[in-house]
């Protein structure tokens, strides 16, 4: 079932501008550790599949259509465009990418899900910016991830309900890398159940509404190089939370908790919901952590049994470095 999603001209003209601007910031980028985006230089499939373009005067003129071909270890090429399209891609082995830029698929859903759907293994999407996915029950994605290990490299998700949301399976690992999530929300920026391992680095996670920029029950959790800032304008709880614990890595981010967060008292919380992964331990390092909110934070709230090193840390503004289990080093 497709929903189609009407806009004023106004709102429209707002999000074009953020697009834009979310291309800028993987492209050149916005502070250390953004921004060494890759180009896509994609020229032929790796596993033998046929090329499939996308785009106006192609035989496949949308997104959708290429998924509705698309066969194992095929590479889909998407010409620069405005997509109003959703897609469910069920096929293996895909690479899908835009090798000269400027492509955004909008304001569809597919599946009551999100905008592309994917069930297919071992899929790497690169290039393609994801937006205005909504829902009545307030979890439209940019992208669900229904299959076993997904790359999404240099991608922008502008305004949808959920930037990423990723679905329970042991086996999978989820790659993000040298992409933008800007004014998503009300729920969050990336969302893993429980996968094998959330990898998140040299992206940015700017102005997230409501829920947290990064929510992850993967049994290895880590975010490095990248920037994760409320703004004047976002309203984020926690800005990395890993409910249910496990190994978490994060290091050399900028994190910034504004005055609008919808969670002053805590940056990075650990176990929140339960101390249900075995851990190889919990290291948060080399981070520049600036509270602008209303109150005290915690910088690291670890509830699990599994002691947290933080080392390293600038931390500026009222902040209280760790609240439980853990030590504090300089």
């Amino acid at each position: 079932m497709l929903t189609f999603l009407t806009r004023n001209r106004s709102s429209d003209l707002d999000r074009r501008r953020l697009l834009a601007s979310a291309a800028a910031t993987c492209v050149v980028g916005l502070g250390a550790g953004v921004g060494r985006a890759r180009v896509a230089h994609a020229q032929r499939p790796r596993h033998g599949g046929s090329v499939i373009d996308v785009g106006p005067g192609q035989r496949y003129r949308t997104p959708s259509d290429a998924a509705n071909a698309a066969a194992a270890g095929d590479m889909v090429r998407i010409a620069p465009g405005d997509y109003v399209d959703c897609a469910s891609w069920r096929a293996d082995g895909l690479h899908i990418v835009a090798p000269a830029g400027g492509v955004t698929v909008r304001d569809r859903i597919c599946e009551r899900k999100g905008i592309w759907v994917i069930s297919g293994d071992n899929i790497v999407v690169e290039g393609i910016a994801f937006a205005g996915a909504a829902l009545p029950n307030r979890i439209g994605a940019g992208i669900r991830a229904q299959g076993v290990n997904l790359t999404v490299r240099n991608c922008r998700f502008v305004e949808n309900q959920l930037g990423l949301l990723a679905n329970p399976i042991a086996a999978s690992t989820i790659v993000i890398e040298t992409s933008a999530f800007l004014r998503n929300g009300p729920s969050h920026g990336v969302y893993a159940n429980e996968i094998g391992r959330l990898v998140i680095h040299d992206s940015l996670f700017r102005e997230h509404r409501i829920r947290h920029p990064i929510k992850s029950r993967a049994f290895r959790t880590e975010v490095t190089g990248s920037i994760i800032e409320d703004g004047d304008h976002g309203s984020s709880s926690y800005l990395v939370e890993s409910p249910n614990g496990g190994t978490v890595t994060i290091i050399g981010n900028t994190l910034h908790k504004g005055p609008g967060t919808d969670n002053p008292g805590t940056a990075i919380s650990i176990g929140a919901e339960g101390n249900l992964h075995a851990s190889n331990g919990i290291l948060i390092a080399d981070n520049l952590f600036t509270n602008e909110g209303p109150t005290d934070t915690v910088f690291v709230r670890n509830l699990t049994d599994t002691p947290a090193l933080l080392r390293r840390n600038r931390l500026r503004g009222a902040v209280e470095p760790l609240a439980g289990l853990g030590e504090w080093q300089p």
